[in-house]
């Protein structure tokens, strides 16, 4: 019998998740985590989307929220499977189908988080959902980094949402650090200071912080922010 067609929408929501075959282990350790989050950063990047939350805690299985933004699920799909079995030197992980579900609703996606906020009790560390929820409450934003949660101090301060809430903060920062947006656009290493300052104070989007700090790419930022992570 013909598999049915899958239901889709180049601009929806959707939750996807996706089990190892039989015998297979898709996350053996947090290597394997690191690299898959690398190559969801480059389907993200190659097919017009936006993820929102995620969780890698249990070794069998993974579970995404993206937002697409024209971007097809089934390509985008298909270059995250092969991507991280090229990084992790695999091949027959996936046999099956991905799930998809299209989320039409907030209390559809309320849903689904109420779901995996049970699967990630045992470990927060790649549950996004656990992150989300003490930064700012989960109605508020579902807009999350792709660097690991642990990477950020999660403290009970509120998350600036919006480009003029981040410039209005900046502008109050750096006139405190006797500085200017021109002093520090000027000094590469001064700007990639405050872009990961930035990241740790806001959750807007790479594109968003790329265009508060002159135009500099999305690739660009999330080099800087891995950067500062190190560092940190």
């Amino acid at each position: 019998m013909a598999r049915a067609a899958r239901e889709k929408n180049m601009f929806g929501v959707y939750y996807i998740s996706q089990r190892a075959d039989e015998g297979y282990t898709i996350f053996r350790n947090d290597a394997d985590r690191d690299q898959f989050v690398v190559a969801l950063q480059d389907a993200i990047n190659q097919y017009p989307s936006e993820l929102l939350a995620y969780c890698l805690v249990d070794p069998t299985v993974y579970h995404l929220i993206v937002r697409f933004h024209g971007g097809d699920i089934s390509q985008f799909m298909a270059s995250l499977s092969i991507r991280f079995a090229r990084a992790t030197d695999r091949s027959g992980l996936f046999r099956d189908r991905f799930h998809s579900e299209l989320l039409d609703t907030e209390d559809d996606i309320h849903a689904v988080l109420d779901r995996l906020e049970e699967k990630g009790k045992k470990s927060k560390e790649w549950n996004s959902f656990c992150q989300l929820d003490r930064l700012r409450g989960r109605t508020s934003a579902l807009r999350v980094s792709l660097d690991r949660p642990s990477s950020f101090e999660i403290s009970n301060r509120s998350c600036i949402a919006s480009v003029k809430g981040l410039k209005i903060w900046l502008e109050t920062s750096l006139e405190q650090e006797g500085l200017s947006m021109d002093d520090i656009l000027e000094d590469r290493a001064l700007r990639n200071e405050w872009v990961y300052k930035s990241r740790r104070m806001s959750c807007l989007t790479l594109k968003e912080l790329g265009g508060v700090f002159g135009g500099i790419s999305e690739s660009m930022v999330s080099k800087i922010i891995k950067q500062g992570v190190h560092r940190a």
